[in-house]
């Protein structure tokens, strides 16, 4: 293995999305989302549990998106209230057989992400981490060493505030 690695995820703005906290993502748009990042120990620990796609340049981690609030602070309290869980659709166009010059929207894939972390270069740049709900709770365990969930501090600590529990 080589050392800093980088890694394909999506990167996808907030803007996009429905009042349903559903965003549909058009094949010009799942092309033009992908970015590239370093190798982390949070992307070690996604590869870890769930195998990287290969086939292109760069191993690409379905699992992880980084999403570009930026001023829409109304559509993301919307994701804060479903505790922060985001439905990302991958589609594609289709036909439409009642009226053949109109196309419709064809969802290929669903899943559904959960916020996991907002450290403060995310909050400077204005996004947010979020994983794949079916790992959520495999890395939520990793990243917190042993630390209960229902654990409350009493004053501001660092995991209150990457946690977004503040």
């Amino acid at each position: 293995m080589r050392y800093n690695q980088l890694n394909e995820i999506k990167a996808i703005k907030l803007k996009k999305a429905n009042d349903n906290n559903v965003i549909n993502m058009t094949p010009k748009d799942i092309i033009n989302s992908k970015i590239l990042i370093n190798d982390s120990e949070l992307l070690r620990m996604i590869k870890h549990f769930e195998e990287a796609d290969t086939t292109g340049d760069y191993p690409y981690i379905n699992q992880l998106i980084s999403l570009k609030v930026g001023k829409n602070l109304t559509k993301y309290d919307k994701v804060i209230v479903n505790n922060g869980k985001i439905m990302i659709n991958d589609c594609e166009f289709e036909l439409n057989e009642n009226n053949p010059e109109k196309w419709d929207l064809k969802t290929l894939i669903s899943n559904e992400y959960i916020r996991l972390l907002t450290a403060s270069g995310h909050t400077r740049c204005q996004k947010s981490m979020f994983v794949s709900t079916t790992l959520s709770d495999k890395i939520d365990d990793i990243i917190r060493c042993g630390i209960p969930k229902d654990q409350e501090f009493e004053k501001i600590s660092k995991w209150n505030a990457v946690s977004g529990k503040l």
